[in-house]
């Protein structure tokens, strides 16, 4: 696996968006389940692995303040 990625990672496309937490592996190989929200809604899809990036490299390994 290119990220190693393992479920509880937070991670980003690559191309941006929202950050997601990796559930599980998807339905494909090399695809992971990710979660995150919109507003109150909770959203889910599979992506290819080499479409994620960690979110220590997204945001440059700063320290992020999530609300809830």
């Amino acid at each position: 696996m290119q990220n190693e990625l393992k479920p509880g990672d937070l991670v980003r496309l690559n191309s941006g968006g929202p950050l997601m937490t990796v559930g599980q592996a998807g339905g494909q190989p090399s695809e992971w389940r990710c979660y995150w929200f919109d507003k109150t809604d909770r959203k889910q899809a599979d992506f290819p692995e080499v479409a994620l990036e960690r979110a220590e490299k997204a945001i440059g390994n700063r320290a992020v303040s999530v609300k809830y």
